[in-house]
């Protein structure tokens, strides 16, 4: 992924775009932009973990989102918005860490399909206490423990363990998935498969990684395709619709496979596993991460309606690795549900 380097003589003065979320700038000595205002601190080897040292006032906002920041020396800037993002990755790869093997406790959620753990509960709690240091102020949207906070800026939805029956079973099928929401707008998603080593990564406009190399969906046809896809697990109510929406599928596209967890799914999407995808109801904390990695890999993700799925409510999901296969099994969809049935 590229980074984009300026510099600035003395007290000339630096034009960066502040658009997505709270840019941070990594030198010897730099200034960061939170919440508005500008910090000059040292950094460590991810970025800054502490409060930071001095504060100055705060910075006029153009209505283009441009910051203006005046630099006292000479100093050579590196506009490093991803830093966020390996911060991020790096919280998720220690949370994995509560992920054990063995020892933790299940718990039913009403139902002996829909299951938690102790390991679900820690992973959560170190998440959203590691997250809410990183961006002050932000939100939560999590899977567990009806963790609902959205009226933020910024707005963090997380699935702790996306895949918790696998990981009950011990298979490597699961994943931790956080994605940072910016007004509405999805501008940064992680997602790792610990067992696998796997770390999936996106920023809004600026591509997709696994394990910090590019990936791209396939360009495989609808004929060529696999689709993963499942049978509404916690609404068996559903099972006949979703079974007649996969025949038609499957009798036009090549195979179909079922892994447990979305959120891995959509990501081997993104790296040219599988081409298609449906699901009849998936919850936010599966699939945003996921789904904004998808569309930065070049793929399409979309619900019933044909726009974006919910960022906060349950939707019906539909994915291709291009928006023509995406908009076909639409097409097929909408032949057995004219409206969502929930």
């Amino acid at each position: 992924m590229q980074q984009e380097e300026r510099h600035a003589p003395t007290g000339e003065t630096l034009r960066l775009s502040a658009d997505a979320f709270p840019a941070v700038f990594v030198t010897t000595a730099v200034p960061e932009v939170i919440g508005g205002r500008i910090f000059g601190h040292f950094c460590a080897r991810r970025g800054p973990e502490r409060a930071p040292a001095a504060v100055e006032e705060p910075i006029p906002r153009s209505k283009n989102g441009i910051i203006n920041v005046s630099l006292r020396s000479k100093k050579r800037i590196q506009m490093t918005t991803n830093n966020l993002i390996e911060q991020v990755s790096g919280i998720v790869r220690e949370a994995s860490r509560l992920m054990v093997r063995e020892g933790f406790a299940i718990h039913e959620k009403g139902s002996v399909e829909n299951i938690v753990t102790s390991s679900d509960l820690a992973v959560q709690d170190y998440l959203t206490d590691k997250l809410a240091q990183v961006l002050p102020g932000s939100g939560f949207l999590c899977e567990e423990e009806d963790l609902t906070d959205l009226k933020h800026e910024y707005v963090w939805i997380i699935d702790p363990i996306d895949g918790t029956a696998n990981y009950a079973r011990g298979s490597e099928n699961c994943c931790i998935s956080v994605a940072l929401v910016h007004q509405g707008t999805p501008v940064a998603g992680v997602v790792y498969s610990p067992w696998r080593d796997e770390l999936y990564t996106a920023e809004k406009g600026r591509g997709a990684c696994c394990n910090g190399k590019p990936i791209h969906a396939s360009t495989r046809s609808f004929k060529e395709g696999i689709l993963f896809t499942a049978m509404s697990t916690y609404r068996k109510e559903f099972a006949r619709t979703c079974s007649d929406i996969i025949f038609d599928i499957y009798m036009e596209c090549n195979d179909f496979r079922r892994t447990g967890s979305a959120a891995v799914e959509l990501c081997l999407m993104a790296r040219g596993f599988a081409e298609l995808y449906f699901e009849m109801r998936l919850m936010p904390w599966d699939y945003v991460a996921a789904g904004l990695i998808l569309e930065e890999a070049g793929g399409a993700v979309c619900t019933l309606d044909g726009g974006a799925p919910s960022l906060t409510q349950p939707s019906l999901l539909i994915a291709g690795n291009n928006k023509a296969n995406c908009d076909r099994v639409l097409d097929i969809v909408k032949k057995h549900l004219p409206a969502l049935p929930y």
